[in-house]
């Protein structure tokens, strides 16, 4: 089942303009790029700024953070060890998520799911791209790609929260 600031001014105005009217997601999606296995964001704005909002969406959508993975620093310190060229990124995250009640819900249905759980996102920056991305699985496709029967419903949900976390992102 899969479903994550330089200044306190800045992140208080930044949260306030990701948490403006609630909207449904159906509404809200027109800059969320779909592709049959991704969600995926474009937000303008420094990296942490962003990735704050993100994690601040992620929590009032009633989920969980369970984890933020720093693989740009690992990655940056391994390839310094052993001499490799560096990644090309100027941050990279994975950002673990997981909704507590639908994941309590799936696991009953079919215990194996739990190897898909928590939900993840990708958060990057590329160098001189003035964006940061967020992009995430959409739960449907892990399940449909695994053979995972009787969760449409269930999948359904996670694939309308991370809809929403994500065109709230884009001030949908």
């Amino acid at each position: 089942m899969r479903r994550a600031l330089p200044g306190a001014l800045v992140l208080s105005v930044a949260i306030a303009m990701a948490v403006g009217a609630d909207r449904t997601a159906a509404q809200a999606t027109a800059r969320v790029e779909r592709t049959p296995q991704l969600f995926i964001v474009r937000v303008p704005g420094a990296f942490d700024d962003v990735l704050a909002v993100f994690l601040e969406e992620i929590k009032r959508r009633n989920y969980v953070v369970t984890g933020v993975n720093h693989l740009d620093d690992t990655l940056a310190r391994r390839l310094a060890d052993i001499g490799g060229a560096p990644l090309g990124y100027e941050r990279y995250k994975i950002v673990g998520f997981c909704n507590l009640t639908l994941a309590e819900k799936a696991i009953r249905q079919d215990p194996h799911v739990g190897a898909l759980m928590p939900c993840r996102a990708v958060v990057f920056k590329r160098p001189g791209v003035p964006e940061t991305t967020i992009a995430t699985f959409r739960p449907s496709f892990l399940a449909t790609a695994l053979g995972l029967q009787g969760m449409d419903r269930l999948l359904g949900e996670a694939d309308a929260d991370i809809l929403a976390i994500l065109a709230r992102m884009v001030g949908e």
